[in-house]
């Protein structure tokens, strides 16, 4: 399939011009004509009492109190059915109340948790807690973003209307990729199908592929060609890196969190999945030991369909480790070369565990540790540069003139000389600043799977149609 750029300028898809977008707020019109509408139809079942009896709800629709909807649905001969006997009555009202009650708890309990951003906005002196529920509450988030907040929705509903030509295509790709065709809607939060939008000098395309990943999984990428603006490429590259990160992970979450960032990658250096890792070993090299005694590598002549990331998985290392103990820096590897891999370690490929839960474990001990090292610092270096003076490098540090001088042995003419190497006395706004610029990429790492996992259940309830689809849902009113 040919790739045909996009417009930033493209009219308004008809979509857009059928569907309002609502706010939390302006449910209650909508709420009134539902109430209405199961009046008129006799819809009035103890699943629509249980949802219109929050308080809120009861305000929208005129009702006082409970017993003034129990009395309605009673009237309707629904859920309470018509008898003589009050203390019937009596009984299932209290029991629709007790649910009532156990909803609330349970909505209440799940405000407690907070969301990944959240968490680091509490300043630098506060703890950092990371685990599962602040992974549901981070979902919640981003799934009222993407249904109740304009700006969310419409990028979404756009990312749905322009995508659908690709589809099928692009889930034949990934099914025969071995990753579920789900993950075909990683383009929607990594670009929302806007082709034009490029939030960096690395990625590019619908997936957001760089440059040297795309160039790895043989992308032509040059400048007069540029295959990671094909849908379609772009997809095949996607496809292929999730299913060389599963391998190594076997957790879908962590393989969301790979793709969007280095930081899973330090995780995955801590572990080994492969539990075959050592049978592979020995039916490589046929015997257990190599080389001199204490010898604890052994060497890996690579064959053409190779890349580092499954001989890293068959032998059970990573990719960083086998760039280091070789002396290499690219990704690439030749044919016929060479490569000393380190000896499978038994002991750790049995006690191997991998998780989500052990990731976010993991980047919670992570964030801890970089914010003591941001609380420890007293000085940072600074190399003068052309054109500055004390005064200059005093006011971009927040510091004052005097202590600047006398931390640096400055004399009274101010004088410093290009390329001096300065030690500046660490405000606690800058601590601040910095604390918040290393978080940062916890930040965006740590909401990037339940972002996803979110836009994925906003689909899979139907919140998002084709156009098509509204047009039927129009001939059929």
């Amino acid at each position: 399939m040919s790739f045909e750029q996009y417009s930033p300028k493209i009219e308004k898809p008809s979509f857009l011009k059928e569907q309002n977008v609502k706010s939390r707020n302006g449910k209650k019109i909508e709420m009134n004509r539902k109430i209405e509408k199961d009046k008129e139809n006799g819809k009035c079942n103890r699943r629509n009492f249980l949802k219109y009896a929050g308080t809120s709800i009861m305000a929208a629709s005129g009702f006082k109190t409970l017993k003034e909807i129990v009395s309605f649905f009673y009237e309707k001969d629904s859920i309470i059915p018509k008898v003589e006997n009050k203390q019937k009555i009596e009984d299932a009202f209290n029991k629709i109340v007790e649910d009532v009650e156990i909803n609330k708890k349970e909505e209440l309990r799940s405000k407690e948790f907070k969301t990944i951003s959240e968490i680091f906005k509490l300043g630098y002196d506060q703890p950092i807690e990371i685990n599962a529920q602040n992974f549901l509450a981070t979902k919640e988030f981003w799934k009222r973003q993407h249904s109740e907040n304009p700006s969310y929705v419409n990028s979404f509903k756009m990312a749905w209307e322009r995508m659908e030509k690709y589809e099928k295509e692009l889930k034949a790709i990934f099914k025969k990729e071995g990753v579920p065709e789900k993950f075909i809607y990683l383009s929607i939060p990594e670009s929302y199908w806007n082709c034009e939008k490029n939030p960096g000098k690395k990625a590019k395309g619908v997936f957001q592929i760089t440059r040297d990943t795309g160039r790895i999984y043989g992308m032509a990428i040059n400048s007069r060609v540029d295959d990671r603006d094909d849908p379609i490429k772009s997809g095949l590259v996607a496809a292929k890196h999730l299913a060389d990160s599963h391998k190594i992970t076997n957790d879908w979450d962590i393989d969301l969190a790979a793709y969007n960032g280095s930081m899973a990658n330090s995780y995955l250096e801590k572990t080994s999945i492969n539990q075959s890792a050592y049978k592979n070993f020995l039916e490589y090299t046929g015997k257990e030991t190599i080389g001199d005694e204490g010898e604890n590598f052994f060497n890996y002549t690579i064959l053409k369909e190779d890349n580092l990331w499954d001989i890293a998985y068959r032998f059970g290392t990573s990719v960083n480790k086998i760039k280091k103990q070789n002396g290499i820096n690219s990704d690439k590897i030749i044919f016929g070369q060479t490569l000393k891999i380190e000896i499978p370690d038994q002991e750790k490929i049995k006690n191997s565990k991998r998780s989500y839960e052990g990731f976010l474990a993991y980047m919670q001990d992570k964030a801890r540790q970089k914010k003591n090292d941001i609380l420890a610092l007293k000085f940072l270096k600074y190399s003068v540069e052309k054109g500055d003076t004390v005064y200059r490098i005093a006011r971009r540090f927040n510091i004052s003139e005097a202590e600047l001088k006398s931390k640096n042995n400055i004399g009274s003419g101010n004088k410093i000389r290009l390329r001096q190497i300065l030690k500046i006395p660490i405000s606690q706004e800058t601590k601040k600043r910095f604390y918040k610029i290393a978080m940062s990429k916890y930040v965006e790492n740590l909401n990037y799977p339940p972002k996803f996992n979110a836009i994925m259940e906003l689909i899979e309830e139907g919140f998002v149609k084709r156009t098509q689809d509204f047009q039927v849902d129009k001939n059929n009113k």
